[in-house]
């Protein structure tokens, strides 16, 4: 982050490369998410968030950056309510830019290219279609036009959470044969 003019009104980040200092860092370089704290109320900053892959055909129908205000598990995302502006530069490098007005008191207000979803709401939804598809749902698969939803834990992450393979298709040419389950 370095501040583009003396009364560190405007800001321009830069993104790092998708894993950045690891051996699989590759040369992608579009999500971000940051927090702004200490800003006063009322008071308007810049941002500019350059280095990006190019991303006009979204920003040109109107993508926006999100933002949250607070920590709690409340706090909804939304979309930046000001103008964003887009431009390209140099090697097909990328740059959004936009203005914002806070107005949280003390708060933190997070920024990101998109909200962000976390393991919680995933697994939220997958238990929704589970309950609504799956096996104990008693949800019919003999018609040719039914969902076929499977739901297998592959492993477990470093943090003890499931890492599932999702299968979501219809029943239309189904075969009765099935691969052996991983062990």
């Amino acid at each position: 982050v370095e501040a583009q003019d003396d009364a560190c009104t405007s800001f321009e980040l830069r993104t790092a490369p998708d894993c950045h200092g690891m051996a699989c860092e590759t040369n992608y370089r579009t999500w971000f998410h940051f927090s702004v704290s200490g800003a006063k109320q009322d008071q308007v900053l810049s941002f500019a968030v350059t280095n990006l892959n190019p991303q006009t055909k979204m920003f040109a129908q109107g993508m926006k950056p999100s933002f949250r205000i607070g920590n709690s598990p409340n706090a909804k995302w939304e979309r930046i309510p000001s103008e964003v502006s887009h431009s390209s530069g140099e090697g097909r490098q990328f740059t959004i830019r936009w203005k914002f007005k806070f107005s949280a008191g003390q708060q933190p207000v997070f920024f990101a290219f998109t909200p962000p979803y976390s393991f919680e709401e995933v697994t939220k939804k997958v238990d929704e279609i589970a309950a609504q598809y799956g096996p104990a749902s008693g949800y019919s698969r003999a018609r040719a036009d039914s969902v076929y939803f499977e739901r297998e834990t592959l492993t477990k992450s470093l943090e003890g959470r499931r890492v599932e393979l999702l299968t979501i298709s219809d029943m239309s040419g189904i075969s009765e044969l099935a691969e052996d389950n991983i062990p």
